[in-house]
């Protein structure tokens, strides 16, 4: 049938691909894979996605129960949806009956197999089964032991269909030996430390025969010729073998002791470690006297010492001996400037001598210690003379300082206000504090009022005689400052009035800024300007007064005369006067050349009031060529003159009645007279020269010049 089974599953399996992917995989859990003929086991096929299975035995399903008869191996083959094909293949060991046990007893004893020394270790082989048991469970099967006592043990084995013992199944082997305890060897030795020629005597204990090694007789003296271990070997209870050993030492005949000391220089009174070696026992003996019994000692010497040694071991002395020099320490006593200071002081720590001097903390090398402390220190003064140190220690205690500050109602004032200072102290421990000034004031609060910018500062001294000083400069703005300018200035013209001092800033009336302010007024008029510097102010003022100009009048005595004639130009209304022909007076005559025809001159004249105020004036000076005219003197009133040019006699007509005078070309008059209608004029006296007829009367403008030739 189970043929018949596998046909068909291979004629299943030739419909699929040969090929078995890695892209799935199938599983077989079974419920037991070791079964007694006759028993049956499940077995389930397990894998992700697989849809199909199928089983050697021609089953189709993924869980199936089988009994096989014998061993028998399984496997099935799984499909997943994509066609991927695996399989898997699981073991069934089938028992057909309970074990028959087969078992070997393996026992170190050379001389008797089943005889057990409890020192020497068993082991059990056992065979025909699954598993293994003692009927003592004390003693493993298949694993060495030391066994404990002796009998007959039964080997039990147990396989799928049940377990061999005692009372089932076919009979188990036995297997049975005797059991002797042991005791070790005692050795018993008379000296395991000796010299070299002496004699010693080893004894081996608990044991019926023994053998040494290195061989030597039991219980019999001998003299060892080196250091070594002695091995005695025997049986108790006449199978079981046992040992022991014993160490002798062999010494020199005489010891060789050796003696150190660590450091083998020492300075005095550092530690020192003396030590010996080379034999068991010692003595110590120093020249500075005194005795040790110990291998090592350690000592703290003042000086130097020789040092005796007596080695033994057994009956073997030696002795030998140890120098020991001692170094003097350097000598050292700072010296110090004092021990009691106040913070932030400088101390001072000196010493003198010859060796070399460094000072913690630092470190600083030399005989002198400065520094400014700021709490208490102990100095470390440390000596060496190149080959010892020393070292000292020297205390300062420093006081606390008051903490002071300065605190002022306002660290700036304008010239005249005040300011107070108030100084805050603190110290601890707390303690009465004293202050005073540098203007001597003693209280905490000073109150002051400078005129310059100032710094001030307090001393604070505490109960401790320690002081701290603090200070604060006072700044005082002073916006004092003067204004110049005229207070008085010509009407018309521009005053500038200027402010010079310590302010940084300067407004005048009207919101005009600056130090300078220029300024026309008309009428008499005041100006403020206010100075400022910092937070200060001060404001003045000022006049200023325009004066009047003069009014200045200028004229001439005819406004059209002939070439050569003169005439007369006048100004009024001032002190001083200035003309642009450079003339100073307040008038002067003007006489134009002959070559001047029908020509106006004009003229500037600059005068100077009373108050020092100038104005200027201008006045024209009209000039005809006069040959043959006609002077209208008014409605074609006709004057002439003939002969003209003449000897001195000469004919005026005229239409009116005038007065006239004659003038010369200075303006002298040289004579007067009256004319009606005409009149004859003989001036014999006349020199040559050219003269000017003008009628008496400004309001008649009239001129004829008269030439006179002889």
């Amino acid at each position: 049938m189970n043929t018949l089974r596998m046909l068909l599953a291979c004629a299943l399996l030739s419909l699929f691909p040969t090929s078995v992917s890695a892209q799935c995989s199938v599983s077989i859990v079974a419920s037991a894979t070791n079964i007694c003929a006759g028993q049956n086991i499940s077995l389930a096929a397990t894998g992700t996605g697989l849809t199909t299975y199928t089983w050697s035995n021609g089953s189709f399903l993924p869980n199936i129960t089988v009994a096989p008869a014998i061993n028998a191996t399984l496997t099935v083959w799984a499909t997943d949806q994509s066609g991927c094909i695996a399989s898997n293949t699981v073991f069934i060991q089938v028992d057909q009956s309970l074990p028959v046990i087969t078992a070997t007893l393996i026992n170190n004893n050379p001389i008797a197999p089943y005889v057990a020394c409890a020192n020497q270790t068993m082991l059990i082989i056992a065979g025909g089964a699954n598993t293994y048991s003692c009927s003592n469970n004390s003693i493993p099967i298949g694993v060495p032991f030391f066994p404990v006592s002796g009998g007959a043990f039964a080997v039990f084995g147990s396989n799928a269909c049940g377990t061999t013992n005692l009372n089932n199944g076919p009979t188990p082997p036995v297997m049975t030996w005797s059991f002797f305890p042991v005791s070790p060897i005692t050795i018993v030795a008379n000296n395991t430390l000796t010299c070299a020629g002496q004699s010693i005597t080893l004894m081996a204990m608990n044991t019926a025969s023994v053998s040494w090694n290195p061989p030597v007789l039991n219980n019999m003296p001998f003299a060892p010729a080196a250091s070594g271990v002695y091995t005695a070997n025997g049986f108790n209870n006449g199978s079981c073998p046992v040992s022991g050993t014993v160490a002798i030492s062999v010494l020199p005949a005489t010891p060789i002791i050796t003696a150190t000391a660590n450091p083998s220089t020492v300075c005095a009174g550092n530690t020192v470690t003396l030590s010996v070696n080379g034999a068991n026992n010692y003595t110590w003996t120093s020249s500075t006297g005194g005795s040790v019994y110990t291998s090592s000692v350690v000592i703290y010497p003042a000086q130097s010492a020789t040092y005796s040694i007596l080695g033994a071991t057994g009956g073997c002395v030696s002795s030998t001996t140890l120098s020991l020099p001692v170094i003097s320490l350097p000598v050292i006593s700072p010296i110090l400037s004092t021990s009691l200071i106040c913070a932030g002081s400088q101390a001072s720590l000196w010493i003198s001598g010859p060796d070399s001097y460094t000072w913690y903390p630092g470190p600083v090398t030399g005989s002198l210690m400065t520094a400014f402390l700021m709490q208490s220190v102990n100095f470390t003064l440390s000596a060496t003379n190149g080959t010892c140190d020393v070292s000292t220690t020297s205390s300062i205690t420093v006081n606390a300082r008051p903490a002071i500050a300065i605190i002022p109602s306002s660290a700036t004032i304008c010239a005249g206000s005040s300011v107070s200072l108030n100084v805050t102290a603190s110290i601890n421990p707390v303690q009465n504090i004293s202050y005073i000034w540098n203007n001597g004031a003693l209280s905490p609060t000073l109150f002051i009022s400078p005129t310059l910018t100032s710094v001030y500062s307090v001393t604070a001294t505490a109960a401790n005689g320690c002081q701290s000083t603090d200070s604060v400069s006072v700044i005082v703005y002073d916006p004092g400052f003067a204004v110049s300018g005229p207070s008085t200035f010509c009407l018309g013209s521009t005053v500038t009035f200027t402010a010079t001092g310590s302010p940084i800033s300067y407004t005048w009336s009207g919101g005009v800024s600056g130090n300078t302010l220029a300024i026309s007024p008309t009428v008499t008029s005041i100006y403020t300007v206010t100075g400022s510097l910092g937070n200060c102010f001060l404001t003045q003022s000022v006049t200023v007064n325009p004066l009047p100009l003069p009014i200045i009048i200028a004229s001439v005595i005819k406004n059209l005369v002939c070439p050569d004639e003169p005439s007369f130009i006048s100004a009024s209304g001032a002190a001083t006067y200035t003309w642009s022909n450079g003339l100073t007076a307040p008038n002067f005559s003007y006489i134009p050349s002959q070559s001047i025809y029908s020509a106006t001159t004009v003229f500037t004249v600059s005068g100077s009031g009373q108050n020092g105020c100038i104005n200027t004036a201008i006045v024209t000076q009209s000039v005809s060529d006069c040959t043959e005219i006609q002077y209208l003197l008014s409605d074609n009133q006709e004057l002439n003159i003939r002969p003209n040019p003449n000897t001195g006699n000469f004919k005026i007509y005229t239409k009116t009645p005038l007065q006239f005078v004659i003038i010369n070309q200075t303006s002298q008059i040289i004579g007067s007279f009256q004319i009606d209608n005409s009149r004859e004029i003989s001036i014999n006296d006349l020199p040559n020269g050219v003269y000017y007829i003008i009628p008496k009367s400004q309001a008649i403008v009239l001129r004829k010049k008269i030439i006179v030739f002889r």
